[in-house]
């Protein structure tokens, strides 16, 4: 059974948002561009640049070229509700040519709620996201200071390039983030340091709040503070 959480020491990534492709942080000036082929993902774009991701996540496809291990893990026998606990846990390895092997996410999660349950840095820094956990006060919104849900792992069915995959279906109260509190991300920009945020979230799907959102926030969730977040909405 997979474990969840690789957390080094060194903001905090989360997302919050309808996340289609996946997302990418990344410690320097954000590149002037390039092209992506079936071996050049946007993380090896990123480092031809000299601005390496320091966080990478998708439940589509590897955004590394020398990413090989599992895209996600996700939680059978769930509920829609869940905050990060019971089920039974599956990694969610890739295809020979990077893409979730869907037919497996079939096997497991057929007939039961499947939830993802962790969100692999793509990276080699080990930013991996679970759940996010609560916040400081209903400051933040009615229910900022409850922990999130999972996301159920089929809500977001797409065909990218002729494979079959689902994106990360975003809804209310369902958001991941470094955890636990005061964990700073290994290699997250601070303060001042340079940093460029990608994101590439489904068009049809958007938000009317700021937790529809992907980025570099603050490492404790029960404290309000600065950050630095690619925001897809309406707020």
């Amino acid at each position: 059974m997979p474990t969840g959480g690789r957390v080094a020491t060194g903001g905090a990534a989360s997302t919050g948002g309808a996340i289609g492709d996946g997302g990418t942080n990344t410690g320097g000036n954000e590149p002037t561009g390039g092209v992506t082929t079936t071996t050049e993902r946007p993380c090896d774009v990123y480092a031809t640049d000299s601005a390496p991701c320091v966080a990478a996540y998708s439940s589509i496809r590897s955004l590394s070229s020398t990413y090989t291990d599992p895209l996600c893990h996700v939680r059978s026998g769930s509920s829609a509700q869940n905050t990060g606990s019971g089920g039974e846990l599956h990694y969610i390895e890739q295809t020979v040519d990077g893409f979730a092997d869907q037919a497996a996410q079939h096997a497991v999660c057929g007939g039961t709620t499947c939830m993802v349950s962790l969100l692999y840095d793509h990276s080699d820094r080990g930013n991996d996201l679970p759940v996010a956990k609560r916040g400081g006060s209903t400051a933040g919104g009615e229910y900022a200071d409850d922990d999130d849900f999972e996301s159920i792992a089929d809500a977001g069915p797409l065909t990218v390039g002729g494979h079959d995959v689902y994106s990360l279906y975003m809804e209310a109260r369902k958001g991941y983030r470094v955890t636990p509190p005061n964990t700073v991300g290994d290699g997250m920009p601070l303060e001042q340091d340079p940093q460029g945020i990608y994101l590439l979230p489904d068009g049809t799907h958007a938000g009317d709040a700021c937790r529809w959102d992907f980025g570099n926030v603050s490492p404790d969730p029960t404290r309000y503070g600065l950050m630095n977040t690619s925001f897809f909405g309406t707020a």
